[in-house]
């Protein structure tokens, strides 16, 4: 017998019968754009950078959003992609990378880079 699942927001931000009732709502997975590398986490789950010139990716809005996972599509990685403190990383961004992030802590994300794409 086939198992029906709900809409995945309501499994995502019900309680699950667990104390901790603050559940974060799975968001669009439409990009959006970081502007000057910044990807404030209560936006969305995946992202475009561009970093023509050379960006410093930051991520803010991390308390609450542990586990939180996405992509980030780098464009122009050749200009320079600096890390803000608290980002570890898996890859050296050096062209057109996809990566994806891991919220580990309120302090602490974990990334993992591509092979160059472009």
């Amino acid at each position: 017998m086939a198992t029906r699942i709900k809409n995945i927001d309501q499994i995502v931000s019900s309680n699950q019968g667990h104390s901790n009732t603050a559940k974060t709502t799975v968001l669009d997975y439409t990009p959006v754009a970081a502007s000057a590398g910044a990807i404030d986490l209560a936006q969305g789950n995946n992202w475009t950078l561009d970093a023509s010139g050379g960006v410093t990716m930051t991520f803010s809005n991390m308390a609450g959003r542990e586990g939180q996972s996405g992509n980030i599509w780098i464009t122009n990685g050749a200009d320079g992609v600096s890390l803000a403190s608290g980002i570890k990383k898996a890859g050296d961004i050096t062209a057109d990378h996809w990566v994806s992030y891991y919220v580990v802590s309120s302090t602490e994300v974990v990334i993992s880079v591509s092979g160059g794409v472009a």
